[in-house]
């Protein structure tokens, strides 16, 4: 009969249906291969960021960025909020609950690039210039403690433990001078002496008004040259005339080093800013008029079901969508912001944590658990038919409910959407789904995390099980260690029911030349045996032709900065060897190095075929009696 080839792998696990029917290029199985741009390939590693943490777990990581685009990650662990310098994780907030739940969220503004977190213990405002420094805008003994998402200028607020079923909505932050803004101008901030060049202080803005912060601010002297310092909200005050100096927008701290010598005179160091409180007619206002006003605060009851909201999201046609554990909301608001349409959009839908769901070019994906025993990945889209929303389940190949999603996290990365949760045995988040939604891909990996996020082509995990953040899908290695993994194709039957053999295993692809994969075969369920090895180091592997690929899994090579690899090309065949007949058969893959390898194409050749028996492995059981206890009669 014909050869049987498989000219690319792109369909990834099917596991649902029983896998003799299911596409000839796909896994029964997998961990920690992935199916991508038409091959399979190991799945990058994962690497400590910072310092392996002590027992417990990291439930919420976070990039807050700089006004010039350099990220900051925050992470919240145990009792703090913390950001990274560097390589040490240094502590913000402390005295937070072990066991509460926060949203970060980011904010740019005319003062600068802001993140808040907003949980149980209350809201906070960071600058990322100054990380080291925060704003409690709220406390536990206000009412706006919650988890809160900013867009278009206003934060909204959800998961209030003193009303879990409704979401409020903050004044616009209009950003002008008596309105969020206050101007101060010329206010006297130090004197020279003739001599000094260094000068330091605090702004009065501060003065008994904890919930304040400045921006916009500038530095001059009067005389001696008249240098004046520029704050380029990063944190910097750069001089005029080349001198340098600092602001810190929390605490109103600042200092400036001039290059001509201030004359002696008092008051002749000013200082020009603006100050501004998010409470007050700003991004943490949740109050309004009796008669609500155009731009004020607000509050949208969705209390049907009496269930909390689990997350909001923001879908692609700019409208807000509050997902609960059976229900889902959306409500938008007329572009005069006086009057809002807020409905539930659809029933007997929803999720279990504030963490399962994504906006994705399609819609919002989400893993649907209102069905505890059927889980669903679905997505909410706009029928293209009519204005209501659809709720589609996605990738119904894939066996869902082999897992627990009562912890799950999702978040896009790439052309993926990768799902941490865990298997039904497990107490902790122990895999890693990634799904490919446009080509209707699903593969696993064991990095399960307790928390996701991505930046410039990382992707950082929370570790369910330590205080550690990792980037995960990034190198090689699992932080050291060989990449546990396994890749078992279906079980192929070359479409006919007669026995067959094949003379050989022919395998494409690319390989570091440090790695090496064995391949094994089971034939009809006997187990799977050593029949091959593909090496990197082999004669078959072209080195004349090196290609790079990123250690992120991502984008081009070295997207994400951490750098590529050299990977040459092979093509190999495998001679069978005391195989038996058989009817079916199945591939296992198993990298055994470090080191990146893909397969893109397979071919069983030269396959021959005998009479239609049952495989040897099942004949003891022919001629069953008609009470089916005995065989062979």
């Amino acid at each position: 009969m014909a050869d049987h080839e498989i000219k690319k792998f792109a369909s990834g696990v099917h596991n649902r249906e029983d896998n003799e029917d299911t596409p000839k290029d796909s896994a029964k199985d997998s961990l920690n291969w992935i199916t991508i741009d038409g091959h399979i390939e190991l799945a990058r590693g994962k690497v400590t960021v910072g310092t392996e943490g002590p027992a417990g777990a990291c439930p919420a990581i976070h990039v807050g960025y700089k006004a010039n685009g350099t990220g900051i990650l925050w992470r919240k662990v145990a009792t703090t909020i913390q950001y990274l310098n560097v390589t040490t994780w240094v502590d913000v907030v402390t005295g937070l609950n072990p066991n509460d739940i926060y949203v970060f969220t980011n904010y740019s503004s005319l003062t600068g690039a802001w993140t808040f977190a907003g949980g149980p213990g209350g809201l906070f405002k960071f600058a990322n210039a100054n990380p080291t420094s925060y704003i409690q805008l709220y406390t536990t003994t206000d009412f706006f403690c919650g988890f809160p998402l900013i867009d278009k200028a206003r934060m909204y607020l959800w998961g209030i433990a003193k009303d879990t079923t409704a979401l409020y909505r903050s004044f616009i932050d209009v950003q002008r001078d008596g309105t969020s803004f206050t101007q101060v101008s010329n206010e006297n901030a130090a004197s020279g002496n003739g001599s000094q060049v260094a000068f330091s202080g605090v702004l009065l803005f501060k003065s008994g008004q904890p919930k304040r912060n400045c921006g916009l601010v500038t530095i001059k002297c009067t005389d001696g040259g008249g240098e004046i310092f520029t704050d380029d909200k990063n944190g910097n005050l750069k001089g005029s005339a080349g001198g340098i100096g600092t602001i810190n927008y929390i605490t109103g701290a600042w200092s400036v080093t001039f290059v001509t010598v201030p004359g002696a005179s008092a008051n002749n160091i000013q200082a020009t800013y603006v100050w501004e409180n998010s409470t007050a007619k700003g991004v943490a206002d949740f109050t309004y008029s009796a008669s609500r006003l155009a731009g004020e605060g607000d509050v949208i009851r969705q209390d049907e079901g009496g269930d909390a909201i689990q997350q909001l999201v923001i879908g692609i046609d700019g409208n807000y969508y509050s997902l609960k554990k059976q229900s889902a909301y959306q409500h938008k608001y007329t572009d005069d912001d006086k009057t809002f349409n807020n409905q539930v959009v659809r029933r007997n839908i929803g999720v279990l944590t504030r963490k399962s769901s994504v906006t994705t070019g399609r819609g919002v994906v989400f893993i649907n658990t209102a069905n505890p025993d059927r889980p669903q990945l679905t997505v909410l889209e706009k029928n293209p038919l009519g204005d209501d929303i659809l709720a589609t389940e996605l990738i119904p190949h894939f066996a869902w409910e082999k897992y627990d999603y009562s912890d799950a996290v999702m978040e896009t990365y790439g052309q993926f959407i990768v799902l941490s949760c865990r298997a039904q045995t497990s107490i902790v988040n122990d895999r890693t789904l990634v799904i490919d939604i446009v080509k209707n891909t699903v593969d696993m990996t064991n990095y399960g995390m307790k928390a996701l996020i991505k930046d410039s082509g990382v992707l950082y995990g929370g570790s369910p099980h330590t205080q550690t953040v990792y980037k995960i899908l990034n190198g090689f290695d699992d932080d050291g260690y060989v990449i546990q993994n396994s890749w078992d194709s279906k079980y192929e039957t070359y479409g006919v029911r007669r026995l067959k053999k094949y003379r050989r295993l022919r395998y494409r692809g690319e390989i570091d030349p440090a790695q090496y994969v064995e391949v094994y075969a089971d034939f009809d369920g006997g187990g799977y045996a050593l029949i091959g090895t593909i090496r990197g180091d082999g004669t078959y592997v072209n080195r004349t032709s090196p290609s790079s690929v990123g250690t992120t899994m991502v984008g081009e090579a070295a997207v994400g900065g951490d750098g590529s690899a050299q990977v040459y090309p092979y093509e190999l065949q495998i001679k069978a060897m005391k195989i038996p007949k058989f009817r079916r058969r199945s591939i296992r893959f198993l990298a055994k190095g470090i080191g990146y390898v893909s397969v893109m194409e397979s071919v069983d050749w030269d396959i021959l075929t005998y009479e239609d028996k049952l495989p040897k492995v099942y004949r003891q059981k022919e001629h069953v009696s008609l009470d089916g206890k005995s065989v062979n009669q």
